[in-house]
């Protein structure tokens, strides 16, 4: 088995390995934005329900606006956020679905070179079995 076949599947291996480890770092960095997401839909939640219609503002019509517009664009950005986790949830599924693919091409690679390896191991033992039995053979005869 020559080198270059053994080399050829190293340098393969390596790099599905590389591309494994390149498509975990993109779903933990994944996760991280759909955790914050998620904490800045609880913020604005817990802000809306904190504020709770203010008994304080009497009859001051601008602060009921004011805190009206307020609500309105919580709530605006909490289905903004909704939907930006229901996006976010199909593109982990996604790349879960490609990190199986890729961790499954490295385990070829990965196995192929073993066998590769273990092949040229056992053609070099055979080799050098042989040279021995023909020097044995020679001291017998001489």
């Amino acid at each position: 088995m020559s080198n270059k076949v053994i080399n050829t599947l190293k340098t393969m291996y390596n790099l599905s390995h590389q591309k494994v480890e390149d498509k975990q770092k993109e779903i933990a960095e994944l996760y991280k934005l759909m955790s914050d997401m998620e904490q800045r839909f609880e913020q604005l939640s817990k802000s809306i329900e904190s504020q709770g219609i203010p008994t304080v503002l009497g009859d001051d019509t601008l602060l009921y606006l004011s805190y009206g517009n307020f609500v309105e664009r919580a709530r605006f950005e909490m289905e903004d956020i909704k939907e930006a986790l229901a996006d976010a949830e199909t593109i982990l599924h996604e790349k879960q679905d490609a990190i199986k693919d890729l961790y499954a091409e490295q385990k070829r690679f990965e196995i192929l070179h073993r066998r590769k390896v273990q092949e040229r191991q056992d053609k070099i033992a055979k080799q050098t079995q042989a040279e021995l039995d023909e020097m044995s053979q020679y001291r017998r005869q001489g």
